[in-house]
């Protein structure tokens, strides 16, 4: 489990905790612990969710590890927001294709151990 802060731009929007989910594409992901300040990019994730093309990179969004590393990726951040088709249910978070350190982080994940058999 790998415990990032979450921003777009300058604004920390949120927290997870990523587990491994598709160890050989490199993709992370978890539930993302909002912040006051994931209001004011919502409706824009909410219009990105709906566009069948859509571009990620107007909102800037880039995950640090608690030590302040950035985590890089290929594919970019995916935020999922379904709140208003499960009210209780935290927006999910994924990150595509972590390459520089994925084995480092996720190395004891059950699903990395699992896919790669060690």
């Amino acid at each position: 489990m790998l415990n990032v802060k979450v921003y777009s731009g300058n604004l920390l929007i949120g927290t997870a905790d990523l587990f491994a989910t598709d160890p050989p594409m490199g993709v992370a992901g978890g539930k993302l612990s909002v912040t006051s300040d994931y209001g004011k990019v919502r409706l824009a994730i909410d219009s990105l969710n709906s566009n069948p093309q859509p571009d990620w990179s107007a909102l800037d969004l880039k995950a640090l590890t608690n030590d302040g590393k950035e985590v890089h990726s290929v594919g970019g951040i995916l935020i999922s927001d379904l709140v208003d088709v499960y009210i209780d249910e935290a927006p999910d978070i994924d990150i595509l294709g972590i390459a520089d350190a994925y084995e480092l982080w996720f190395g004891t994940d059950p699903a990395y151990r699992a896919y790669y058999g060690t």
